[in-house]
């Protein structure tokens, strides 16, 4: 593991909070606990003036809960290159449960250094 997810781990461990990623995968609930640094996305005038009403929020999580858990444990095999998308890296659907609370992933981020993901940050609403 890289310095950058050792530093990661250890700040979620501090100073996250335990969420919980889920996926459908055909008759299947697909869970995985992980830390979690979740922020509240401030909205602007514009944007409350446009119609948004849900709360949207910032979530930065590690890939290290989720490999180690195998998650998701009932995704299909994965497609020949250059379509072997990592299975593992939360997409848009997937749903967190914060606070109690199901979040809807609209957007996900993996952020790589050197070919290895060291984060992903998520934007979820609900």
């Amino acid at each position: 593991m890289s310095d950058h997810i050792d530093d990661l781990d250890d700040s979620l461990e501090r100073e996250g909070e335990d969420i919980v990623l889920r996926r459908v995968i055909g008759a299947h609930k697909d869970e995985v606990t992980v830390r979690a640094h979740v922020r509240s996305y401030r909205l602007n005038a514009e944007a409350i003036a446009a119609g948004i009403y849900k709360q949207p929020f910032v979530v930065i999580i590690s890939m290290t809960q989720i490999r180690a858990e195998g998650w998701p444990q009932n995704a299909p095999a994965p497609a020949a290159p250059p379509f072997d998308v990592d299975p593992a890296i939360p997409i848009i659907g997937d749903v967190a449960i914060i606070k109690g609370g199901p979040k809807t992933v609209k957007s996900a981020d993996a952020i790589a250094v050197d070919g290895e993901i060291v984060r992903v940050k998520m934007i979820v609403d609900g």
